[in-house]
């Protein structure tokens, strides 16, 4: 190419770099004006062109028209960026099987193409593998992600894959970890001045903190997250500061107020991808929150959300469990899931290690505060099937050995072990046995039944 084109391409990666992606985008575009498709490296930039615009949702269907050119044989980066372009429309639309697909040629596609291809690929479908819980293999492809950026030396993506593990282990309810990872993701990024998983990172960091019953440091990664204003936030960040904004909305002034920025927030919340059951509680959380401003209408707007998604996709069992789950909610039942977000009775405010410090002005507030760390926890807040998988994790089993043993997925276990270590207050599975051991009498467990 002419040393000048060259120039202005370098520019552009630069400001994409930098988070400033207009004039990227508009340096690719004068680019696109001065070749044409017999001219070496056309393809390249388009490639170019669509990573770029499908980070901010533009208009790709001239330039994908392109990667659809038959007559250019074997996989190059065009191909693959069509790919993973295509992967996230289906993915955001609702059609799962199909974007998951499309991202796996995509990664298969990729080992033939330049390593940036490469880490476009495995970074969209880690993250689709961690949406959909499928977390043993969302790990390894976040280690072989690791393994590529540092191999190729491509540090400006550095903070994408502690990005990345900062959201499995928010799934996991390992939130003092997720809150470390998240922190690394924005110092690596901020080292390398790169805008890539900034906000994916505060957007989880939020979350976690709210799980944590930290509300002023969530409010803290929250306004982080809208200050950093030339860093990308994609649908599915988005969604989730969204949800974490309205949780403190609840919290601090109640479901009415909730249940009206649910409304106004609708188009943020992304209820048709799997993002809505990142944690699989929210649909639940959603129609409680609606169900207790009297909403009605809003709450059945919500369910019928996870229905759809849940109907559009059979086959995701965690789909259906997530629709269950709203179901009992809309039903004014207590869901089997409980929501990190979720500021009931058996939350505090704050976590009792950060009260643990602050002066008491009072036996009465000292006593609100709760035990001390080395006190037994409140078992009794634990539901009947919430016993039961602490007790057998308490044991020494796995998740997959819990799973089979109460004839469940090894999903759900998972889901019930979050919502054991929030309500005992721990984060890790070794301090779960003795914790069970405390109590004299255990728990009337259930025959196992599916």
């Amino acid at each position: 190419m002419p040393f000048d084109i060259v120039r202005t391409l370098d520019d552009a990666r630069i400001a994409f770099v930098r988070g400033d992606i207009d004039d990227a985008l508009a340096a690719v575009d004068r680019t696109l004006d001065e070749l044409d498709g017999s001219m070496p490296g056309y393809r390249d930039v388009i490639a170019l062109w669509l990573f770029m615009g499908s980070v901010i949702g533009a208009d790709s269907k001239r330039w994908m028209a392109e990667a659809a050119d038959e007559s250019v044989s074997g996989s190059d980066a065009l191909k693959v960026a069509a790919l993973c372009v295509q992967s996230v429309e289906h993915w955001h639309s609702g059609s799962l099987l199909q974007g998951l697909s499309l991202n796996r040629f995509a990664v298969e596609h990729s080992h033939d193409v330049a390593p940036v291809w490469r880490v476009y690929a495995y970074l969209l479908f880690a993250k689709k593998l961690s949406d959909l819980h499928i977390s043993h293999h969302a790990h390894r492809v976040v280690r072989d992600l690791d393994n590529l950026i540092d191999s190729t030396g491509l540090h400006m993506l550095g903070a994408l894959p502690e990005a990345l593990r900062s959201l499995l282990h928010l799934q996991a309810g390992r939130f003092d970890q997720t809150i470390e990872a998240a922190s690394k993701a924005v110092r690596i990024s901020d080292e390398h001045d790169s805008a890539f998983g900034v906000k994916l990172a505060l957007s989880v960091a939020a979350t976690a903190h709210l799980a944590l019953g930290d509300r002023d440091r969530a409010a803290q990664s929250l306004e982080s997250f809208h200050a950093r204003t030339d860093h990308y936030a994609l649908l599915d960040s988005a969604a989730r500061v969204t949800f974490a904004e309205t949780a403190l909305v609840a919290a601090q002034e109640g479901p009415r107020a909730a249940a009206e920025r649910i409304r106004a927030k609708w188009h943020l919340l992304n209820t048709r991808s799997v993002s809505l059951i990142e944690d699989p509680a929210r649909p639940a959380w959603l129609v409680a929150v609606a169900r207790r401003a009297g909403d009605t209408d809003l709450a059945e707007r919500c369910l019928r959300a996870i229905e759809r998604l849940a109907s559009d996709n059979r086959g995701f069992s965690l789909l259906e469990s997530a629709a269950q789950s709203a179901r009992a909610a809309s039903a004014g039942e207590k869901p089997e899931l409980t929501s990190v977000l979720d500021f009931g009775a058996d939350r505090p405010a704050r976590p009792a290690a950060a009260a643990d410090h602050r002066p008491r002005s009072s036996e009465t507030e000292a006593a609100a505060a709760g035990p001390p760390p080395h006190e037994p926890r409140p078992i009794a807040s634990l539901s009947l099937r919430e016993r039961e998988i602490a007790r057998y994790v308490g044991q020494g089993m796995t998740n997959q050995q819990v799973a089979k043993q109460l004839d469940l997925s090894p999903h759900t276990v998972n889901f019930h072990l979050r919502n054991i270590f929030r309500k005992l207050s721990i984060s890790t599975r070794v301090k779960l046995g003795p914790i069970i051991a405390q109590f004299d009498q255990p728990p009337d467990f259930r025959a196992p039944s599916s």
